[in-house]
Formats: C-alpha cells, sequence, structure tokens
C-alpha cells in the first residue's frame, strides 16, 4: 500500500516491509502486509492516517492519533494475553479510531478497531448521575431491590456514560479479542445466527469474572436480563419513586430490543430465516449477544463448567478454519455428550434456538453477591 509520507498504512496482517516508493513522485512509502492465516472477506481491514503506536506486550500494540496515544495505553495495558490461550493471527494490534468511527468495536484479526468513546472521560456528567441518584434515594423511603439497582445502573451508564479512563471499558476490547476464536477462526455460515456475536459476550462475561472476580458476571447476566432482554412493559412499570423522568425512564430501555421488534417477531430469534432478500442489517439486534448468551449460560449450568469447556474446545479444534451454523453447532454439541443423555436431559434446542422474544427460562443468577 503506498501512501503519502506524513501518514502510516495499518492493515489487517503482519508488516513484512517498508519502503520508499520509487514508482511515483517524492513523498511516498509502500507498506508491505501478508496474511498467511485464511479469513473471511468480511475481516480484511486496513486505515491510513497519523498515528503512534505504543508496544503492551511482546504481540500487542496500540495505535492512536498522537494527542490519545498515552491514554489508549494507559486504558488497555492490563490485558493479559494469557487470558486467550494460543492465538493464530501472531499479532493482536488495536487502533483507536477517530471519533466518527460509528460503533465500539470491530474485530479484524491483526487489528482491532476501537471507538475512541472507550478512553474519553466525561467527568461533569458521571458526577451529576451520582448526584441525582443521590438526592432522589434521599427523597424515597424504600429498599431497591437487586434488578432495581441494575435499572439504576444502566440509566446512568447509557445517559451520562461512566467515567472512562479508568480502563473500565476494556471489557470491550475483551469481547473484540474472544472474536479472534468466535467469528474469526470459527465463522457463521450465515448473518442470521447467533454463534460469533452469543459465545464472544458469553466469553467475554467468562474473562470478566477472572478479571474482575464473579460478581461481575452474576450482574453483568442480571443487568442483560433486566435491561436488555425485558420486554418495555414489564420494565418501566417500575416507578415507585416518583423522582423517576422520563428522561430516566427511557435510559432504562435504551438498548432493549422490544423497541425495535415486538416479543413475537422473527428477528427475536436466535436463528433466523433471512431469505427472501432480508437484509441481515435490518434484523440485527443485542438478540444475538445477550440472548445468545443467556442460552450458552444455561448450557454451561446444565452440563457444568469444566463439561461446557470440554465441549467447546473440541469445537474449536474440530472447526477451525471452517464457516457453520447453529444446526453444525448443536449436533456437535449433543454428539459430545452421547454417552452421558442425562446431562441433556429436557433441553429443548429448538424452543431456545428457534422460539420468539424472551428466552424460555431465565438463569439462577447469584443474588448474594447484591
Amino acid at each position: 500500500m503506498s501512501v503519502p509520507l506524513s501518514v502510516i498504512a495499518l492493515v489487517g496482517g503482519i508488516q513484512v516491509g517498508q519502503a520508499v516508493d520509487d514508482k511515483r513522485r517524492s513523498g511516498y512509502k509502500i507498506y508491505t502486509y501478508e496474511q498467511t492465516v485464511p479469513i473471511p472477506s468480511y475481516l480484511i481491514s486496513f486505515i491510513v492516517g497519523v498515528f503512534e503506536g505504543r508496544d503492551i506486550s511482546h504481540r500487542i500494540r496500540v495505535w492512536a492519533e498522537p494527542s490519545m496515544v498515552s491514554e489508549a495505553e494507559y486504558e488497555f495495558a492490563n490485558l493479559a494475553e494469557k487470558l486467550f490461550g494460543n492465538y493464530v493471527w501472531k499479532r493482536c494490534d488495536m487502533v483507536v479510531l477517530p471519533k466518527s468511527f460509528p460503533v465500539g468495536g470491530m474485530e479484524n484479526p491483526c487489528l482491532i478497531f476501537l471507538s475512541p468513546t472507550l478512553i474519553v472521560r466525561h467527568f461533569l456528567q458521571s458526577t451529576f448521575f451520582i448526584e441525582h441518584i443521590s438526592f432522589a434515594s434521599s427523597k424515597c423511603s424504600f429498599v431497591y431491590t437487586a434488578q432495581q439497582l441494575v435499572l439504576l445502573y444502566n440509566a446512568g451508564h447509557r445517559l451520562f456514560r461512566l467515567q472512562t479512563g479508568d480502563r473500565s471499558e476494556t471489557i470491550l476490547v475483551i469481547h473484540e479479542q474472544v472474536h479472534a476464536w468466535w467469528g474469526n477462526l470459527v465463522t457463521n455460515a450465515r448473518w442470521g445466527d447467533m454463534l460469533n456475536e452469543g459465545f464472544a459476550t458469553y466469553f467475554e462475561q467468562r474473562i470478566g469474572a477472572l478479571i474482575y472476580g464473579e460478581k461481575y458476571r452474576q450482574f453483568s447476566g442480571l443487568k442483560t436480563w433486566t435491561s436488555i432482554l425485558m420486554p418495555m412493559r414489564k420494565i418501566c412499570c417500575w416507578n415507585k419513586a416518583k423522582w423517576q423522568t422520563d428522561a430516566l425512564t427511557s435510559a432504562f430501555t435504551d438498548e432493549n430490543v422490544f423497541e425495535k421488534f415486538n416479543p413475537n417477531h422473527p428477528f427475536t430469534q436466535l436463528v433466523q430465516d433471512q431469505s427472501g432478500g432480508i437484509d441481515p442489517n435490518d434484523a440485527f439486534s443485542m438478540i444475538y449477544y445477550e440472548k445468545g448468551q443467556v442460552f450458552l449460560y444455561y448450557l454451561e449450568k446444565r452440563v457444568g463448567q469444566e463439561e461446557f469447556d470440554a465441549c467447546y474446545r473440541d469445537y474449536l479444534k474440530k472447526f477451525a478454519f471452517k464457516s457453520v451454523d447453529s444446526l453444525m453447532w448443536k449436533q456437535h454439541f449433543v454428539s459430545f455428550f452421547k454417552s452421558r443423555p442425562q446431562l441433556l436431559e429436557d433441553i429443548d434446542f429448538d424452543v431456545w434456538m428457534y422460539g420468539r422474544g424472551m428466552p424460555p427460562l431465565k438463569p439462577e443468577y447469584d443474588y448474594s453477591f447484591f
């Protein structure tokens, strides 16, 4: 890739060369990259701009605009490569993009794209939220339940954006790194499927528990159930506190999938039929992420974490560098436990995978942490 000397070309691969471009007018440089690991076409990535890089491990470098690179290095320096096992892509660099980047992150092999909102601080807004909730609590004489505390947390996070700059948003980076296995190594055969995002979200929470403790995972799961999966009418009916404003109420359901689709909509299925010209972007929602991870958490509890982990490791080994769908994953899961059918007794895969609306069962979250 030939670019002006004033900028840097970053590509999702391994850099193997850098030289002056003799075939063009002066002032250009050629960057050469190679990608020896097979990848789906949607994961081809490159970016050209004014960046500085800081190494945070022997295979991870954070790239950002010069004014942000120090903060970016600090924000992500605690990510331990040992959490992710054998990483086949060799490099796991990250680039913090300009503010125009429209999403939180993208899991490109060797070069993860990240939003700058992960490191931008909002002290005043966070302080306002804390004072607002404190004032409201002093005016109300009732005790918050665990679910209500989750709602308050979600309201503050969505309305005022809890303070970053304290490594509190690195869980999103973990999510993108988990995609190195769930999405990049083993890839969805089609978009109307939970495999990529469901597994990435499930293991994001598993790794979050290793870093922050099991209470993080339990709280995150309960927050998902309450603020994303639970239908709006059930969330907004909680209104014991008269101080609750319309803005605060809307924050409870800001990410709620039932704002986009009604509870009986086919796009609330984990496995969807998107034939007939359906645009996958129209069907995309948090269903794949959150309903998917609830399903996997349920399966983990049914078979036990040790057995569940043995199953997914075998799955990754068997389907590496292949495209699969949920039916293939289900067949592998059932086959893995064929000698112990009692572990799968009464698990209705069809209801979980093809059922609409809320998951058929609520996981048993541990409320003792709250």
